[in-house]
């Protein structure tokens, strides 16, 4: 067996994977459909374009043999300088600089896992006649969720469609591995454990979304719509073609016309680098530009986002409180599980919840306090607010909730007056029919967050409440 295959894959394949992921400002990464978004790179709060490359460049020596500490330390150097800018208090400095250590160690993990991911992929997929089974192994530590544990030691064909979506990474924050394995290996496994052995009955569950075991069934689907992950390993070779071929047309001539005006890194066009222009590096005093303009909308399929203008969101709240908020977000925007903070219009936290990946217990505290406070939270994949976000708000009367993007932009949705249990239990039946309209067929075919966005904000504007995406820098980023 070529040992090669059973080894990390720390090569020059997987850091030119990364090494060649083109500079792009926070607010042209939004508007990028998700298939895309594992193919460039952008950094909360840092404005020059050298500086991103040299993170860049830092994150592709990992698979290149660079040690993983150092490699962070190095980032996190890069970033507090960014976002400390000019301020001199040591408390602040202190905060920055945990905060930095955070987004370094994400940083890493998005950007380095998905390049060695996508080389196995390929390494895997050009030898299945040698290894016609893949063996699904998780990390095995306290951390790994449920979903993943179940699958951990699972042999199955390397061409069931089971593969299509759950190939490491195939969820935010997975570090879960595929091993191949020949024949013969597989008939020793059956011999010891064919339990492992996915066939028959259990092969068809497991393509269904189940791990039938002792007579359960645990769910094993990954999210879709609003918190589907989108970066599988074969999204980073798409080319042009294919990318357009998942689109409908509508959608796909808005965001080509979009593409063709928006300038990147060395200022190369979106669609000129997904043509394969080759994009020269930016100046050392090069700032990233804004997103241009995005097409005007003609359909529902609008792909770009919009940002509030004079929206009434943390209503009450006073301006050391408004900071304080700011503050929490940025440390959430860097979170790769769920994080959950009540904070009243004073300031103070009130409750706080942790989770996982892709959802977290809602906060315990009285009812006076979602009346009057705000709800927030992280969104580590990116997406919009959930339908379970806006049950939660309309059935505590929280005045706002909101779900920070790790970007650093804020969804946020406000209940224009709180009203009583009755009037809110109404507010939630229009709600509910309004999104089973507008929102349910987008998710269920899978649709850009953008498109999802959109259509939320149509339900709001049905219903009667106050919905927008704020873009925003992390604290100090200036």
């Amino acid at each position: 067996m070529p040992s090669f295959l059973l080894t990390p894959i720390p090569n020059e394949e997987a850091a030119a994977l990364i090494r060649t992921k083109p500079v792009v400002a926070q607010a042209v990464f939004r508007k990028l459909m998700p298939e895309l978004k594992a193919r460039a790179i952008a950094v909360v709060g840092v404005e020059h374009a050298a500086s991103v490359q040299a993170i860049r460049d830092h994150l592709a020596d990992v698979p290149a043999g660079a040690d993983w500490n150092a490699t962070r330390k190095e980032i996190s150097g890069i970033l507090g300088g960014a976002w400390l800018g000019e301020s001199q208090d040591p408390d602040e400095a202190k905060r920055i600089a945990a905060a930095a250590q955070d987004r370094a160690e994400l940083l890493l993990r998005t950007h380095v896992f998905q390049a060695e991911a996508a080389v196995q992929y390929r390494m895997l997929d050009e030898q299945r006649d040698v290894f016609p089974y893949w063996e699904y192994v998780s990390s095995r530590d306290g951390r790994v969720r449920a979903s993943h544990a179940a699958l951990d030691g699972l042999v199955l064909p390397c061409d069931s469609p089971f593969w299509q979506e759950h190939y490491p990474p195939w969820e935010w924050g997975c570090r879960c591995t595929v091993r191949p394995r020949t024949r013969a290996e597989v008939e020793g496994i059956r011999a010891e454990t064919p339990e492992r052995i996915m066939e028959g009955t259990l092969l068809r569950a497991l393509e269904n979304g189940a791990v039938l075991r002792d007579g359960r069934r645990i769910p094993v689907m990954p999210a879709t719509g609003e918190r589907a992950y989108n970066a599988t390993p074969g999204n980073l070779r798409l080319d042009v073609k294919d990318l357009q071929a998942r689109f409908d047309p509508e959608v796909w001539r808005a965001f080509s016309d979009w593409a063709g005006a928006q300038k990147i890194e060395g200022g190369v066009s979106v669609l000129q680098w997904l043509e394969g222009e080759e994009i020269p590096p930016a100046a050392e005093d090069v700032v990233l530009a804004t997103a241009a303009a995005a097409p005007e909308e003609t359909s529902a399929a609008r792909v770009a986002f919009d940002s509030a203008k004079d929206f009434p969101q943390l209503s009450g709240f006073t301006a050391a409180a408004r900071q304080t908020v700011a503050t929490i977000e940025a440390r959430l925007a860097s979170e790769p599980v769920e994080h959950a903070a009540l904070i009243g219009p004073d300031g103070k936290t009130l409750a706080t919840s942790k989770g996982d990946a892709g959802s977290a217990q809602v906060p315990k505290s009285n009812a006076q306090a979602f009346h009057t406070g705000a709800l927030t939270h992280n969104h580590p994949d990116g997406s919009p607010l959930s339908d379970q976000d806006i049950a939660v708000q309309l059935s505590r009367g929280a005045r706002e909730v909101r779900a920070v993007d790790p970007w650093g932009g804020v969804y946020t949705m406000v209940l224009p007056t709180v009203g009583d249990s009755r009037s809110r239990a109404a507010a939630a039946h229009s709600v509910a029919a309004a999104w089973a309209r507008l929102v349910s067929p987008l998710v269920r075919k899978r649709a850009s967050y953008a498109e999802i966005h959109r259509a939320i904000a149509r339900v709001a504007d049905e219903c009667g409440l106050r919905y927008a995406y704020v873009p925003r820098e992390v604290p100090h980023a200036k």
